[in-house]
Parts: C-alpha cells; sequence; structure tokens
C-alpha cells in the first residue's frame, strides 16, 4: 500500500519512521477487545470531534506518567525494559 502511494506520487527517495501502538504498520489492530476504555475513550471521543475539550483528554494520555505506564504496567522487572524505549 506504501509502495503504490509513494509510485503515485513519484516519490522514489524517502526515508520510514513507523511508530504505533504494539502493531505493524500494515498489520494494525481491526478490532477494540482489550483496549482500556478509561485510556482510549478520550482518544477516540478526539479522533471523531476535535473540540478543546476532547483535546484536554488527549492531552492527558501523552502525559509522561501515562507513556510510562503503557510500558511498565504489569511487567515484573521494570529495570528490564529499556530506557530507549
Amino acid at each position: 500500500m506504501i509502495a503504490g502511494l509513494l509510485g503515485q506520487l513519484d516519490v522514489d527517495r524517502f526515508a520510514v519512521y513507523a511508530q504505533d501502538y504494539g502493531a505493524p504498520t500494515q498489520n494494525g489492530n481491526g478490532y477494540t477487545d482489550g483496549f482500556v476504555k478509561a485510556f482510549w475513550d478520550g482518544l477516540f471521543a478526539y479522533a471523531e470531534n476535535p473540540t478543546p475539550e476532547n483535546e484536554a483528554s488527549l492531552r492527558e494520555a501523552l502525559t509522561l506518567e501515562l507513556t510510562r505506564w503503557q510500558y511498565l504496567n504489569g511487567v515484573a522487572d521494570p529495570s528490564l525494559v529499556s530506557p530507549d524505549s
């Protein structure tokens, strides 16, 4: 899909940086089962209706504290998680 788009745009030189939430670029979740409702509801609300009120809850999801939680929640030994992550 990406190669097709780049071909249509006549792009022959590029770099790709892919960041996602636990799924390869072409194999992301097509479902919401198992998503943590308290975390994702604000993100979905902003995507559906990008108001200042919805942006506030989106920004809460992007704090350092919640980002650390995403990486460390449920990890038996947090010292094994790379600080580069």
